[in-house]
């Protein structure tokens, strides 16, 4: 079964997609009446609202990669507690890598943060990182912030 689209529902509704999309963004030009009906609609037929797309008209994902090297850790495990809660009063959402001292790991996931557009990296780099090898990576990934240790 297809996912349903913002076009599927403004048609069902007899709105234009774009009445929708501002509806999902709390934007005041729409009523409340209307916003209701849309949000409505949008629950009956199971719309997931797609960042990635959102994030491309935008360029902003409001996510953050953090990367720690040992979650099991006390230190690292409460550093992360703190940051996901400030991030998310922030309206951010957090991915998480455990690196396990791992460089390769490490580098794979600001790759992948890098692929999904994140808006930043927080990091603990991996013990041994090589700060030629990292200059590498931060040419192409988003703002990293160091944590805990420097290269």
């Amino acid at each position: 079964m297809a996912k349903p689209t913002l076009s599927q529902i403004a048609k069902k509704l007899g709105v234009s997609t774009a009445t929708v999309s501002l509806a999902m963004g709390d934007n005041n030009r729409v009523s409340d009446k209307m916003r209701a009906r849309i949000m409505a609609e949008m629950k009956e037929v199971g719309y997931v609202y797609q960042r990635s797309a959102a994030g491309l008209r935008t360029s902003k994902t409001n996510t953050i990669g953090i990367i720690i090297n040992n979650v099991y850790d006390p230190f690292f495990s409460a550093l992360l507690g703190s940051i996901e809660q400030e991030l998310a009063k922030n309206g951010y959402t957090a991915f998480l890598c455990n690196t396990n001292e791992d460089e390769t790991r490490q580098n794979d996931f600001i790759r992948k943060m890098a692929e999904y557009n994140a808006d930043g990296i927080i990091l603990s780099p991996a013990i041994g990182t090589s700060s030629q090898k990292f200059d590498e990576i931060l040419e192409i990934s988003p703002p990293v912030v160091f944590v805990s240790r420097i290269l």
